[in-house]
């Protein structure tokens, strides 16, 4: 709450937009280090710092990008094969070869 209060203090309209962090200092009320965004705004730019944690980085990941590689190689294959032989979900696999997830993975 200080920070959009920051924000309208220094004449910016916040309105329905979240107030994301340039310096990624959590306390910091600065509005120069302040910018208005949406969610996908801030998820974005927390990637783009390296303070997201994506792929196999993730806590939850079940897979690693060498296996996401060899999933979209199975082009044509039967999903539900594939989702037994990684512990996935068909659906999941799908998703993958679509490029629905892992999207960072080449």
């Amino acid at each position: 709450m200080a920070h959009r209060l920051a924000m309208v203090l220094s004449g910016i309209r916040v309105g329905r937009s979240l107030v994301c962090h340039r310096c990624d200092v959590p306390l910091c009320v600065n509005p120069k280090h302040l910018f208005l965004g949406t969610q996908k705004d801030n998820i974005t730019d927390a990637v783009n710092k390296g303070r997201f944690a994506v792929g196999e980085r993730h806590w939850g990941a079940k897979l690693t990008e060498e296996e996401v590689r060899a999933i979209r190689r199975e082009v044509g294959s039967d999903y539900v094969r594939i989702a037994e032989k990684y512990g996935i979900s068909r659906h999941q696999i799908r998703k993958i070869i679509r490029r629905h997830r892992w999207k960072h993975v080449v």
